[in-house]
C-alpha cells in the first residue's frame, strides 16, 4: 500500500510490486491477477469475515441483528490492522480507476444485508423494495463511516464509528418501530383493521 501512496497507484506497476515484496512478478500475478485485485483483498476479507460472523449467529436472532453484528465485528477488525488499511483507502480515494472494484464490493454487500433483511419482513407487496431501501442504508453507512474514519484516524475508532452510525440509521433498520402502512385510498391495510 505504501508504495502505492508513495508513487500512485497507476504508476505503479506489478513488476514494482513483486520487487517490493521479494517475489517473482509470477507469484504476485497468482495471487493478484491485477493491482485492483491485490487493492480490494483486504476489504474482501472483511466481507468473508462478515459472512462468517453472520453464519455464527444464534438460530433465533433477526436477519438484521446478524447484520449489525456482523457489521460491528468488521469494524473492530480494521481497528485491529496496521496502518495499511488507512494507507490503502488514501490510495482509493485518489485513485479515480479503482472506483469499478469498490462498486462491485458494494453490489455484493448490498446483495448479502437484502437477503438478510428479506428474513425479517412479512411477505407483502413491499418485501423487495423494503430490503433494498434497508440493504441501501446500510451499505452507505458502511461507505460513510470508512470515510469518516479515514478523515479522523487514528483519534476516532471505527468501531465508534459504526456504533454512532447504525444509531443514526435504526429508524430504517428496525421495521417493529416503522408506521402501519395505508394502502393509497389512505384507509388503513387489513392488517391495522
Amino acid at each position: 500500500m505504501h508504495l502505492f501512496a508513495d508513487r500512485g497507484f497507476d504508476a505503479v506497476t506489478m513488476d514494482d510490486v513483486a520487487s517490493a515484496a521479494g517475489a517473482s512478478r509470477r507469484t504476485v500475478y497468482r495471487h493478484f491477477p491485477t493491482k485492483s485485485d491485490l487493492m480490494f483483498e483486504r476489504p474482501r476479507g472483511w466481507v468473508r469475515h462478515f459472512d462468517e460472523v453472520v453464519a455464527d449467529g444464534p438460530a433465533e436472532e433477526s436477519g438484521l441483528g446478524r447484520c449489525v453484528r456482523g457489521l460491528r465485528s468488521v469494524a473492530r477488525m480494521i481497528d485491529s490492522t496496521d496502518e495499511a488499511v488507512f494507507v490503502g483507502f488514501q490510495v482509493y480515494l485518489q485513485t479515480p480507476s479503482l472506483r469499478g472494484g469498490h462498486a462491485r464490493l458494494d453490489d455484493e454487500v448490498f446483495a448479502r444485508i437484502s437477503a438478510l433483511a428479506q428474513t425479517d419482513l412479512p411477505d407483502d407487496d413491499n418485501k423487495i423494495t423494503d430490503s433494498a431501501i434497508i440493504a441501501g442504508a446500510f451499505v452507505g453507512t458502511l461507505n460513510g463511516v470508512l470515510a469518516a474514519w479515514a478523515m479522523q484516524w487514528p483519534d476516532k475508532p471505527m468501531e465508534e464509528l459504526m456504533d454512532h452510525a447504525l444509531e443514526r440509521i435504526k429508524p430504517i433498520i428496525s421495521p417493529d418501530d416503522q408506521p402501519q402502512r395505508s394502502d393509497p385510498s389512505g384507509s388503513p391495510t387489513p392488517a391495522q383493521r
